[in-house]
């Protein structure tokens, strides 16, 4: 009571200092007019009116609350500071039913240091409409708080800011940055770098996933992989399709219309890991959307644009998996499209789309795998992922269409008709397949790297992972290469390989289908000048070469005779452009010290039937030559019994 006594005494002083003043002439006089001159705010209830004040600058920065509708505007505001008398959190509220429709902005320890504000709090029937709050804000022991109130649109009036501490042993919900809960004090919520609610616990409460709002434009991304639809086989291929939710975690809504080419497109994949590598075992067409739910999937503050052609700022927008495999669509134009009519760069695709409104078999467009890819009889310990990606033009030109993919781990359990997949984990936001293979095995090395000019001034971004093992006869390499929205993809792989062969060389593509115009042929492998090279046909040749085009991944791997050590990749890139055609990318590539031995002629590590041969081959004069082990200038029986003598692993 001696606090708010003291508060209306103060105010009373203000008014009558006011009352005398020429505001055109005196601005900044009236006590609270400015935060100079600020009145002292106490814990409990603070009256103050701003009908006698005049406007502050600078204008308060509304990015910090612009979801909950300051409009500023040039408001006349009051000014009063507060001084924590203890750590804790803080709550300030203009929760007055007899007051008008108020603005707040928080500032701590200078009047420039903006940290919080707020327009409109949630409703309650004990305030006026659209009173202001800040809730639960981290305060220091003998900081100032600098509190400026003004109204929505210039609205001004009189009104009570009541604020209240908490801290000690007060239990509340901690909600951490991966999105998960505690109940704790608010201390231990500080400490663990999460956000605290004084007036919830964990059971009340769904946290926030540690995502939201966490761009700037447009910025959809994959937060979640639902139910799995199986269709049939056709042949040896199954036909599937996966349900995925997504969030706009940008600060700007989007369009999301379906006749025209201003929506997302969904593309599908699965993988199968192995102890020895990751690969791309399908690939699907793309879904065409055609609108969008105003949801909260994701607990990010959805702002309603209240149009179901655009998705606001922190919804969330579900499909079906049936929806994700529906070849014709909705009307015959939010159905499955070619993959060779997107631009991912740039989110740009053509509408209409390739045969689009027509349906075919089981398999036609779908997601597809091999049966034999997932029978666990050929396939011991492996395990599956399923992955999703969107595609939509203002995400992908704002910068953000790297983080529009999300993937989950599946299994197969029973087969009929075709393998039934579960989901075996949770899904993983924002990140492509490629990066559960480190996951599971932390010496593969990952390479993420940018396509500047990749279409027009947009780039793309590519992610390289390598593991080198070694084997009997020296070292095994892998690499997979995952285009996630270059437009321009790859055509060749360059590994330095330096001297000796390689050996076992292998390639893997997930195919095209259902009528895409592209190429299924394998890269072939070529050893020339010190570089081991994986190719398709270059663009010049053949417009529509096997490429490693967006969403899709290429796997090449060979054996070696030399370790690894720390060099650069050069990745050429398919489609001519700006800047150079290929990129070089750091990563392990065979070129360490190998063991070297004389007796070793054609240099795989070993010493064998291969080392005879190579020795007959050279037989007779041959100065300098390899075959030559004894250096006499000669190759001949000397040699040949050198090799037997040491027949085995070279050492």
């Amino acid at each position: 009571m001696r606090n708010l006594v003291a508060t209306i005494l103060s105010l009373n002083a203000a008014y009558t200092v006011a009352a005398g003043n020429d505001k055109n002439n005196n601005v900044g006089t009236i006590p609270g007019d400015e935060c100079l001159t600020a009145l002292e705010a106490v814990e409990g209830a603070n009256l103050f009116d701003t009908t006698i004040m005049t406007p502050s600058d600078p204008q308060p920065d509304e990015s910090m609350c612009a979801h909950n509708y300051l409009d500023w505007a040039n408001s006349n505001d009051a000014w009063l500071y507060w001084v924590a008398p203890s750590g804790g959190a803080a709550t300030f509220t203009t929760c007055d039913p007899n007051s008008y429709d108020t603005s707040m902005v928080l500032y701590e320890g200078s009047c420039d240091n903006q940290v919080a504000c707020n327009g409109d709090a949630d409703e309650d029937g004990a305030c006026q409409n659209w009173h202001s709050e800040i809730v639960d804000y981290a305060v220091t022991a003998g900081e100032t708080y600098y509190i400026r109130m003004g109204g929505w649109e210039a609205a001004s009036g009189t009104g009570t800011l009541t604020i209240t501490l908490i801290g000690g042993d007060v239990i509340g919900a901690c909600c951490t940055d991966d999105g998960s809960c505690m109940d704790s004090t608010f201390n231990q919520c500080q400490n663990a770098g999460g956000s605290w609610s004084s007036t919830d616990v964990c059971a009340d409460i769904d946290c926030p996933a540690s995502y939201c709002n966490s761009s700037i434009g447009a910025d959809i991304l994959v937060g979640d992989l639902q139910e799995i639809q199986k269709y049939g086989i056709v042949g040896d291929i199954t036909g599937y399709s996966v349900a995925t939710h997504v969030v706009n975690v940008g600060d700007e809504e989007m369009p999301w219309a379906a006749e025209t080419n201003q929506h997302p497109v969904i593309a599908q994949h699965m993988y199968r890991m192995t102890n020895k590598r990751i690969e791309q075992i399908g690939i699907s067409w793309v879904k065409h959307g055609f609108g969008s739910l105003a949801w909260d999937l994701f607990n990010c503050g959805c702002v309603d644009p209240a149009d179901p052609e655009v998705i606001g700022v922190g919804c969330s927008d579900p499909y079906t998996a049936g929806l994700n495999g529906d070849q014709a669509g909705w009307g015959g134009i939010a159905g499955l499209g070619p993959r060779s009519e997107v631009d991912a760069t740039l989110g740009l695709f053509s509408f209409p789309y390739g045969s689009q409104g027509k349906s075919g078999n089981a398999i036609y467009k779908r997601l597809q795998v091999k049966t034999s890819d997932l029978d666990p009889t050929f396939n011991l310990n492996a395990q599956y992922f399923v992955e999703a990606q969107y595609v939509t033009p203002h995400d992908a030109q704002a910068g953000n269409g790297a983080n529009s993919v999300a993937h989950r781990p599946v299994q197969p359990t029973t087969f009929n008709n075709g393998w039934n997949l579960q989901f075996t984990g949770d899904t993983v936001p924002g990140l492509p397949a490629i990066y559960a293979w480190q996951a599971a095995f932390p010496d593969v090395e990952l390479s993420v790297f940018d396509i500047p000019f990749d279409s027009e001034w947009y780039t793309g971004t590519m992610v390289l992972a390598c593991r080198v093992t070694e084997v009997d006869e020296g070292w095994h390499y892998e690499y997979a290469l995952h285009n996630i929205n270059s437009n321009r993809g790859v055509s060749a792989i360059h590994v330095p390989h330096q001297s000796g062969s390689a050996s076992n060389t292998y390639f893997h593509k997930a195919p095209s289908h259902s009528g895409e115009p592209y190429s299924n042929a394998p890269w072939s492998f070529e050893l020339v000048d010190g570089v081991l090279s994986a190719a398709t046909e270059p663009w010049s040749v053949d417009v529509n070469a096997n490429a490693l085009r967006w969403g899709t991944m290429v796997n090449i791997a060979f054996d070696s005779p030399l370790p690894p050590q720390t060099g650069e990749v050069g990745i050429e890139l398919f489609l001519p452009g700006e800047g150079t055609p290929i990129r070089q990318v750091t990563t392990l590539i065979p070129g360490g010290d190998a063991v070297e031995c004389e007796e070793d002629v054609n240099g795989d590590g070993m010493i064998g039937v291969s080392d005879i041969l190579a020795v007959i081959d050279s037989w007779g004069a041959c100065d300098g030559c390899a075959a030559d082990i004894n250096q006499d200038g000669l190759v001949n029986v000397s040699d040949l019994l050198i090799v037997v003598g040491n027949w085995g692993e070279c050492e």
